[in-house]
């Protein structure tokens, strides 16, 4: 429920209630791995880049689905630890529309009860990576996983637990998107 308000306060009512409304099929969650592994390939793994990855994956989504896609910014924990999130949002409106280098949030999408996250297996395999996160990821994910799609009910039992504060408006996804295309390496 509290991600319903989230997207109402951020996109509308209608919006939310398209979300709270959609049933996964077999075509989105199609779209969601392909859309997903084909921007894996073209940027090589940039640990730390969830606002931009999330933000190219956003849209890659809205280009072929035409069910509810969100991009949503808030905490992780993993294995109850708090891995992302220990700094808040800036309380103004559209907090994505300029750079805040002290949010150290996470940013996942979100298309109908499915956490789509594009980054996290990334940052865990870098050096930097949270103890937690590693530790999880070795338990719950291969080698060679790149996409974590699982629904929210799902991810708790992994030890995920994604915490929403914050869902970005098109203008946000779009500052980002373009900012991704400008820093993020290609293959």
């Amino acid at each position: 429920m509290r991600l319903e308000l989230l997207i109402a306060a951020s996109c509308g009512q209608p919006a939310a209630d398209a979300y709270a409304a959609f049933q996964m099929t077999d075509e989105a969650r199609s779209a969601m791995i392909e859309v997903g592994t084909a921007l894996l390939r073209q940027h090589p793994p940039f640990p730390g880049a969830c606002a931009l990855m999330s933000a190219l994956y956003v849209q890659g989504l809205r280009a072929r689905l035409s069910c509810p896609v969100h991009l949503v910014a808030g905490e992780l924990d993993v294995d109850g630890v708090r891995v992302f999130g220990r700094t808040g949002l800036l309380s103004e409106p559209m907090p994505f529309l300029r750079s805040d280098l002290d949010w150290d949030g996470h940013m996942w999408v979100m298309v109908g009860d499915y956490v789509a996250d594009i980054s996290l297996l990334c940052t865990g395999r870098s050096p930097e990576g949270h103890p937690s996160l590693k530790c999880m990821m070795a338990r719950e994910f291969a080698a060679q996983d790149g996409l974590v799609i699982v629904k929210m009910a799902d991810a708790r039992r992994l030890g995920l637990d994604y915490l929403p504060d914050y869902v970005l408006t098109q203008e946000e996804i779009e500052g980002l998107e373009r900012g991704a295309r400008a820093a993020l390496p290609v293959a």
